[in-house]
């Protein structure tokens, strides 16, 4: 009911009251009919890493890229994040590694009556 009334009604007057100078009028018509730009990044060719190097000779190529000019700032920060997620990966994986090597250490104790 409202919607019908805003398009039937109230847009029309709305648009009168622009066409008469109204700037709120304006400005409000401007703000419904005009999407707000959103910042879009188009893909793009990232260049090929060792994948033998560690972390951080891996970072440290992503910035030499960007200091030669061969990757843009964005793509490079988007490269260290994921270098970012790898490690927090890695910690993980090698934490789950450590405990389950204290577990069969703990267990080993408890079987032969330590513990």
């Amino acid at each position: 009911m409202a919607r019908e009334w805003a398009e039937t009604k109230g847009l029309p007057l709305l648009m009168k009251a622009a066409e008469e100078g109204d700037l709120d009028a304006t400005r409000l018509l401007v703000t419904l009919a005009v999407p707000r730009q959103k910042p879009v990044s188009l893909p793009e060719p990232v260049p090929s890493f060792p994948a033998d190097k560690n972390l951080l000779e891996q970072g440290k190529a992503i910035m030499a890229a960007v200091t030669k000019g061969t990757m843009t700032l964005d793509t490079a920060r988007g490269c260290m994040e994921l270098l970012g997620v790898l490690a927090r990966l890695d910690e993980n994986l090698n934490l789950a590694e450590r405990l389950e090597a204290l577990e069969a250490a703990w267990k080993c104790r408890r079987d032969d009556g330590w513990g």
